[in-house]
Formats: structure tokens, sequence, C-alpha cells
């Protein structure tokens, strides 16, 4: 009887520290929640970089092209500042988006 008793005590202490450990496997501090968690995080920082990169290599291609040719800089004023010479006029397409 003794034995029977210890045998059912010990599969059940180790069944329920199984079902224990999987839980926090899954649910956890550092489960596997967490992990898809960190993934997305990581995923949506990778993007942003690369946003911002690609953002970088469009500023300094701005930077070279106004350092290297000076009729650039007269585009860019005109179509970003809308500046022009005083004897010139200026005409806003008001139904561009911008």
């Amino acid at each position: 009887m003794k034995k029977k008793f210890w045998l059912y005590l010990c599969v059940t202490v180790c069944s329920i520290e199984v079902l224990l450990m999987g839980y926090f496997f899954v649910c956890g501090d550092r489960g596997l929640r967490m992990f898809m968690t960190y993934k997305e995080q990581f995923n949506s920082l990778e993007k942003q970089k690369k946003a911002v990169k690609k953002e970088i290599e469009s500023i300094v291609c701005t930077i070279d092209n106004w350092n290297t040719y000076p009729l650039y800089r007269e585009q860019w004023a005109r179509e970003h500042l809308s500046l022009c010479f005083p004897d010139e006029d200026i005409y806003i397409d008001t139904n561009k988006k911008r």
C-alpha cells in the first residue's frame, strides 16, 4: 500500500512539475510569448533602421548635389522654398499635393 501511495504521489508531483514547466516555458517572463514580442520589436526596429538609412542616403545625395552642381541650388530653392529672382513671377499650383 505504501509503495503504491508513494508511486502515485511521485507521478502526481512530476506531472504537476511538467505542467508548470510547460506553462512557464510558454507564458513566463523569458518564455515563448516574450520571445515573440521581442522578435516583433526587433523586426519593427529593423524596418525603422532601413527607413532612416534610406533618408540619410537621400540627404547625403542632396548635399552632394548641392555642393557639386550650382544650378541644383537654384532648382532646389525654386521647388522647395518657392524662391525666385526679383523680376520673375511665381505661379503656385494649389491642386498639387505635397
